[in-house]
């Protein structure tokens, strides 16, 4: 999550100017969360999609579609088991996961818009 945090901040020139070379605002790019690829993390920090598919939606409050820039305000205000990143997603794993996968799926950039 922080990694697409510092992406969405270094994509956009009005923010923290455009670092990463993005062709456009990472932040204001949909996501079609129905179709997340499922990851497989690397021992490097990196992840691979796994080719199998996921819906994620239940980690962002049942929205089948969000900005990069909504999931990251939905996990840290409108989720309601959400405390200022304290403990992320209530400890629960298997929504943990769904999150993280949404997350590295934008990073490594195999996530889909609608």
């Amino acid at each position: 999550m922080l990694a697409t945090a510092l992406d969405v901040y270094f994509s956009d020139s009005s923010l923290g100017g455009n670092l990463i070379k993005a062709p456009a605002p990472i932040g204001g790019v949909s996501i079609d969360l129905t179709a997340i690829c499922a990851m497989i993390d690397g021992s490097g920090g990196t992840g691979t999609c796994s080719g199998t598919m996921e819906n994620a939606s239940s980690a962002f409050g049942g929205h089948t579609s969000l900005t990069v820039l909504q999931m990251l305000t939905w996990q840290n205000t409108a989720d309601p088991a959400a405390d200022a990143g304290a403990v992320w997603y209530g400890q629960v794993k298997a929504t943990q996961v769904l999150a993280k996968d949404a997350f590295d799926a934008i990073n490594n950039q195999v996530a889909f818009s609608p």
